[in-house]
C-alpha cells in the first residue's frame, strides 16, 4: 500500500529534482494550495446572523464564530472612565495633547 504525504507548494516554486525523487519514492501526492481570501461579517442583528450562519452551513463552508468580549481589564478601564465622566472628571482634547503629548 502507498504511503501518502502532503506537501504545500507556493506559486511560482520551482519544482526541482529532489521533489521529483520525493514524488516518485514516496508515491506521494501533493496539493498545490492556493491563497483564499478571508472575509469578515459584521451582522447587524441576531436574525442576519443566524441568517449567515445557516447559508455557510448549507454550503458547507468552514466558520469559526468569535466572541466580541471585552477582555476584564479593558471593560474596568471603560466603567472608571464612565464613573469619571459621570463625576465631571473631564479635559478638553487641547488639555489631553498638552498633557500627554507635549515635548518637555
Amino acid at each position: 500500500m502507498p504511503s501518502h504525504g502532503a506537501l504545500l507548494l507556493l506559486p511560482g516554486a520551482p519544482k526541482t529534482n529532489l521533489l521529483d525523487k520525493v514524488f516518485n519514492e514516496f508515491n506521494w501526492e501533493f496539493y498545490i494550495f492556493v491563497n483564499m481570501e478571508s472575509i469578515l461579517i459584521h451582522p447587524e442583528s441576531v436574525e442576519q446572523l443566524k441568517t449567515v450562519k445557516a447559508v455557510l452551513k448549507a454550503l458547507k463552508v468552514q466558520f469559526e464564530p468569535q466572541s466580541n468580549v471585552l477582555p476584564p481589564h479593558v471593560l474596568k478601564g471603560v466603567e472608571k472612565s464612565i464613573k469619571q465622566y459621570e463625576n465631571g472628571q473631564t479635559i478638553s482634547l487641547q488639555e489631553f495633547t498638552e498633557k500627554h503629548f507635549s515635548k518637555k
